[in-house]
Order: structure tokens, then C-alpha cells, then sequence
């Protein structure tokens, strides 16, 4: 059964709002019309939810957290493209958590995750101390010029580190070796040494609590590299 423009199939408190919506705004009127049923279903079965549209990064992580937590949202799904059904699914569901959470629902779940970073309490992936700069820095402040060519030929290993709750390096290894035709155990000894040395990391954050995240550092021994991170 799909609902859609003065249907009387509708919830009758629904109506006004499903006739409001602008199937051509959409794009696409059966994939809309599937949305809004689906809509209707979840909000007969006493249930409201939404699909979640951003790029992922721990601060949109941190709103769907908190959306779910503190409205008892369904998580329908998402991602980076908005698609029509979930659009037209959204667009009644908006109405419906302001009708029971009030007008400002959004407007508090926002100024919550401000918050929640002023305090250094928000979701966060794992950082060197000083930033990517920093940790460029660091590598390449730490590589002898004999290990370096040009950057055409320039060897290039990448690692993979597992930081724990502390910022300690709880694991590495070695994933990728390009353009090492020999001596290639000199370049992970080198490799090693430089996790091994290596700071301790600003812990990844999630849920108001430390956590382990794994972290790829791609490492290019090349001239050109050095000159422009360690200058």
C-alpha cells in the first residue's frame, strides 16, 4: 500500500504532512512514495528513526550517537548520497521527533555535541601530537639522507599501528614495500626504529571514552619528501 497525496490510507494526523511533500522536488516519486510508507509503518508500530546523511568523521558520529541515545531513534541507514526513499522517509520523521521531542530538537542535539567538544569529551579518530604535520616531521626529521633517492625512484614502505587506550603503539606492521630492490631489511630496521622512538599518540575517542584505533602511515624515502617536511 503506497501513501501519498490526500490518501485516505494515511494516519489521518499524517495527512497534512505527507500532502505537503513535493514528489518532483524528490525526483523520484516511487522511491518517495516507498519512503513515506515505510515512515508510516515504523510511526504506527511506535517507533521513529531516521536515515543519516554526512560525510564520516567523528563529529557526525558523535550526532548520530547522541540522536539515537537521547530520542531512542532507529538508525534506517544512510550514508553520502541522499537517496529519494530516504529523503521523503526523513522529511516525515523530522516533523514527527519536533511533534513529540519539541521544535528545537535538532537545534539541542547540535549545541550538545559543541559541548561535548569544548570538554574534550567528542568522538575523535587518533592524532600525533602536533597533527599530520607533526608526525611528517618527526619521520623525516629521523631519516638519514643515505636512505633517500629521487623522488621518481624513492622506496616507500607503509605501516600499519594499533594505538591503545594510552597512545601507546600496541602493534605495527609493515604493509606495502615499493621500489626496494635491495637492502630492504635496512629500510624496515629503519621503519621499526622510528615506531619504536615514536611519541606517544593522542588516544582515538569514542563515547565519552579512550579506544584502540588502527592508523596507516605511508613513509616515501625520497629527497624531496625531507625537504619539505623537515626544512
Amino acid at each position: 500500500m503506497l501513501y501519498g497525496c490526500n490518501n485516505t490510507n494515511a494516519p489521518q494526523n499524517l495527512s497534512p504532512l505527507i500532502d505537503s511533500i513535493s514528489f518532483e522536488e524528490v525526483g523520484d516519486t516511487i522511491a518517495c512514495r516507498r519512503g513515506i510508507e515505510d515512515a508510516v509503518k515504523d510511526y504506527q508500530a511506535g517507533e521513529l528513526g531516521l536515515y543519516f546523511y554526512g560525510l564520516p568523521n567523528p563529529e557526525f558520529n558523535t550526532r548520530v550517537r547522541l540522536m539515537i541515545e537521547e530520542y531512542g531513534l532507529k538508525l534506517k541507514g544512510g550514508g553520502d548520497i541522499v537517496e529519494p526513499a530516504g529523503k521523503c522517509y526523513n522529511k516525515v520523521m523530522y516533523e514527527l521527533i519536533e511533534q513529540k521531542y519539541g521544535k528545537n530538537a535538532f537545534e539541542r542535539i547540535d549545541t550538545k555535541v559543541d559541548s561535548l567538544y569544548k570538554l574534550g569529551l567528542g568522538d575523535r579518530d587518533v592524532k600525533f601530537k602536533g597533527g599530520d604535520e607533526g608526525l611528517m616531521k618527526y619521520i623525516y626529521c629521523s631519516l638519514a639522507d643515505s636512505l633517500l633517492k629521487e623522488d621518481s625512484e624513492a622506496p616507500l614502505v607503509v605501516i600499519s599501528l594499533v594505538i591503545d587506550e594510552q597512545g601507546e603503539i600496541e602493534e605495527s606492521e609493515i604493509l606495502v614495500r615499493r621500489n626496494i630492490w635491495k637492502d630492504e631489511a635496512l629500510y624496515d630496521e629503519k621503519v621499526e626504529q622510528l615506531v619504536e622512538k615514536m611519541p606517544r599518540w593522542i588516544p582515538a575517542f569514542q563515547n565519552k571514552a579512550a579506544i584502540k584505533q588502527r592508523y596507516t602511515v605511508p613513509i616515501k624515502f625520497s629527497r624531496k619528501s625531507k625537504k619539505n617536511n623537515c626544512g
